[in-house]
């Protein structure tokens, strides 16, 4: 059920909103020099990463006449922006010109041996027939570690890096 609300009531309670904010953070942070602060709302990213999904937007945004580098950036991008820790794009065949090349891109984390391979790595290849020859498209990318096991895994990598300071 969606929920319609004013624009004079959305500003409202955005203001009340605002004002509650400024209130609390005056009464705690009064004596560390508190002077104000500015809060905004920013889009949220569905926290589902789907590889499939990426591999078949990407299939497509080539078939269309995008440059690769430009759609594998795109799609590196998104993946990225979903929770992914690392993401791999590997476009192989005759992308441009009669010689067959292959173009990785790689952002992030990727871990390439062990076990926790079989755990934090999700894959998907795809093979479409072009003009000019067959393109291979291989997505990989890293699953972040969730603790109750609903979008990662729940099983903690035995060598995870980690910062110490």
């Amino acid at each position: 059920m969606v929920m319609h609300i004013s624009k004079k009531r959305k500003s409202m309670a955005d203001g009340i909103f605002k004002a509650e904010l400024n209130e609390f953070l005056t009464q705690e942070l009064a004596e560390h020099g508190y002077s104000g602060v500015e809060s905004f709302m920013l889009k949220r990213w569905p926290q589902e990463i789907c590889v499939p999904v990426s591999r078949q937007s990407l299939l497509h945004t080539l078939l269309g006449g995008l440059a690769v580098q430009r759609a594998c950036y795109g799609v590196l991008w998104f993946i990225m922006k979903t929770g992914a820790k690392g993401c791999e794009v590997v476009v192989s065949g005759t992308l441009e010109g009669h010689r067959a090349k292959s173009m990785m891109f790689v952002d992030g984390l990727m871990i390439h041996s062990g076990d926790s391979v079989n755990y934090y790595i999700d894959t998907a290849v795809y093979y479409v027939l072009l003009r000019q020859g067959v393109l291979g498209i291989k997505v990989k990318f890293m699953i972040p570690w969730d603790p109750d096991g609903e979008i990662g895994p729940k099983k903690l990598a035995l060598r995870s890096p980690c910062l110490i300071m």
